[in-house]
């Protein structure tokens, strides 16, 4: 878990050498991002060859799900804390939160720690949710919200999508799945944009269907069972 947690380093020079070594090394690399890609051949063009490959989702462990949603005043927001400084940095998501809950939406949060900010904000909050938690929250959630300057491919709003749960993400780079009112409503890294777009999904039933039932077809087209044997072929050859 140390590990983990300290697998960002900014200003470790150390790590950050280590990094660009690797980079520029002649060995084929693999990214689960477009941005990430193009950073790579940017700033490292001698480097190896660079495979793309999505993430998707292990529909065994998060069971796609077409049930009508029991409530239809749920958020849930998704890494409440900013661990690193390319995540939520500004915690607009609980901002975005907060103002919700004083129009009367029903608020729910987890993280990997306990909120350090905006404690009040949660209904309930749940610090690394097992497997049965974590879907569970996505049943109950009518939409789940989500910010971070910049991700790789992150995996809630694929996970929620499973349950039929509408992801309103707020990000300036990454998340290459998600796609701009085809299955998800999409803006930049602002406050304003993210609490209008969320909006909009509480109160468009009809849109968060559209967009649902585009989302689970696209988990089923690109799930797990696509994408690894495309990584096995990758690190066989």
């Amino acid at each position: 878990m140390q590990m983990l947690e300290h697998l960002f380093r900014a200003n470790d020079n150390k790590w950050i050498s280590l990094c660009q070594k690797w980079y520029s090394s002649s060995f084929p690399k693999i990214a689960i991002s477009q941005w990430n890609i193009e950073f790579i051949k940017k700033y490292f063009p001698n480097g190896g060859p660079v495979h793309y490959v999505g993430n998707g989702v292990n529909t065994k462990d998060f069971p796609v799900e077409t049930a009508d949603k029991p409530n239809q005043g749920v958020i849930l927001v998704e890494g409440w804390n900013a661990l690193n400084p390319t995540k939520d940095s500004a915690q607009i998501a609980p901002r975005v939160a907060q103002r919700l809950k004083d129009m009367g939406y029903y608020v729910l949060g987890y993280s990997q720690t306990l909120p350090k900010r905006f404690k009040d904000v949660p209904h309930e909050f749940y610090v690394k949710p097992s497997l049965e938690q974590l879907n569970d929250l996505y049943r109950r959630a009518t939409i789940l919200i989500k910010a971070s300057h910049c991700d790789a491919r992150s995996c809630s709003p694929m996970e929620a999508g499973t349950k039929g749960t509408v992801t309103a993400r707020a990000i300036e780079k990454g998340d290459d799945d998600l796609i701009h009112m085809s299955n998800c409503l999409r803006c930049e890294y602002d406050e304003k944009q993210l609490f209008e777009i969320s909006l909009k999904l509480l109160k468009d039933d009809n849109l968060r269907t559209i967009l649902a039932k585009s989302m689970i077809e696209y988990i089923k087209a690109y799930s797990w069972e696509y994408w690894i044997p495309k990584i096995e072929n990758i690190l066989i050859n």
